[in-house]
């Protein structure tokens, strides 16, 4: 990434002081605690000061790289650097020499993509609810595993549970007719900052869709074959046609129309399907190797839709007569992930969605009343490490880890 700028910082460097703070994720080690305590502590003060500024600089300018160097600050030697370790991860070092004492700080960053989280919305309708099982007879509550955030208001009735991190920007909501005693097992932050789905980082995506070889400008309906072949056909004229597996891959595994898409099928490799119009499943969506009986799975779906991702009304049928299987991230930029007519008929059974849900305003799949789709909701774990091909990501750092240790200067009291 270029030289490095090399800094000498005087009286601004008292900020680092003034930014320390518990961050989340934070590991700390001490050594032996003995006469260099003193020592110890207070070169730990200074070193985490000086990341706290740097994380805090690259939350404000996620282009910011430059190295610090204030030598004698609070008596300390203090440096801090900043390193790409690719397009979207950073790692960050600072280090702080007191009394024979070497405290270092260790941070990683990554601009995170949009299928990290396993629930997001800009918007939380007011009459759409997390439920638990006291709300709908024989339904065994609503779970929520993996990343959740959302700029709105989480609306409970009941007690759901969240066995992932939950970040809002203000107080859950309960509903007036239930006692509400959400259960949340991760951590919590109901004053967290708005994360605008809008102003995430697509790039990637656009440059890819726009060389794709694999691309419609007109209605299809897509069905992802168990050989790994996609099945094409046309809706206007009927015209049908497959999509070799190898010419899927060698166009790195992106899926581009300009028109509305209807899909099915079994996913045989890692794929991204993206629309500038609606999404519609037609039918059962899943993995030929199923990432739950085996978490080393390649196979990997993410759907971007410029639109709505909708369940048409009778995809339940298409593989029996209730029930219906999702395996993908899928992210709905116009609106909404729900599904047609869902307040109307009896019930569909379970919608089984095992990946995550990114919306600007969230939608229903079913009522309290049991008509529409119960939701049996899953958390894709790999999604925390790996990503679908070209998927878009966050537009700013997000903290993934922090270390900070301290060991003996094995320099002190050298001579210069």
């Amino acid at each position: 990434m270029g030289r490095p700028l090399l800094i000498i910082v005087g009286g601004l460097f008292i900020v680092l002081a003034i930014l320390q703070s518990g961050m989340l994720g934070r590991t700390i080690q001490h050594g032996e605690r003995g006469v260099g305590f003193h020592a110890e502590l207070h070169a730990e003060s200074i070193v985490n000061g000086a990341m706290d500024y740097a994380v805090a600089r690259i939350s404000q300018d996620r282009t910011w790289r430059e190295t610090l160097v204030a030598p004698q600050y609070a008596d300390a030697d203090v440096g801090v650097q900043v390193n790409d370790v690719d397009n979207y991860t950073l790692e960050i070092r600072a280090t702080a020499r007191y009394g024979g004492k070497l405290a270092t700080a260790e941070v990683q960053m990554q601009r995170r993509p949009l299928s990290y989280y396993a629930y997001f919305t800009d918007i939380e309708q007011s009459n759409i609810f997390f439920i638990g099982p006291e709300v709908l007879s024989g339904f065994a509550g609503e779970v929520v595993n993996g990343p959740l955030h959302t700029n709105g208001r989480l609306n409970i009735a009941g007690s759901p549970t969240f066995n992932g991190p939950v970040t809002s920007t203000q107080m859950w909501h309960g509903h007036s007719s239930y006692t509400n005693n959400p259960v949340f097992n991760g951590t919590t932050n109901w004053n967290a900052p708005r994360e605008y789905l809008h102003e995430a980082d697509f790039s990637d995506l656009h440059t890819a869709a726009a060389s794709s070889s694999v691309s419609f400008n007109n209605e299809v309906e897509l069905e992802f074959l168990p050989s790994g072949d996609l099945r094409v056909v046309e809706i206007s004229s009927g015209d049908e046609s497959t999509i070799s597996h190898a010419d899927l891959m060698t166009n790195g595994g992106l899926i581009y129309s300009t028109a509305e898409v209807h899909v099915k099928g079994t996913i045989r490799g890692p794929y991204t399907l993206y629309s500038t119009e609606n999404v519609n499943i037609i039918g059962d969506l899943v993995y030929n190797d199923n990432p739950v009986d085996n978490p080393l799975s390649e196979d990997m779906l993410g759907i971007v839709s410029s639109k709505n991702v909708w369940v048409e009304r009778n995809a339940h049928q298409d593989n029996g007569t209730r029930h219906l299987d999702v395996q993908a991230s899928i992210v709905a930029l116009g609106q909404s992930f729900g599904a047609e007519a869902f307040n109307s008929g009896s019930s569909r059974g379970e919608l089984r969605l095992h990946g995550g849900i990114i919306q600007v305003r969230r939608a229903a799949v079913g009522t309290m009343a049991g008509r529409g789709y119960t939701k049996n909701y899953t958390y894709d774990e790999r999604f925390l490490e790996t990503v679908p091909p070209f998927f878009p990501r966050q537009n700013f750092y997000s903290l993934r880890h922090w270390m900070t240790f301290v060991t003996p200067d094995p320099d002190y009291g050298k001579p210069i």
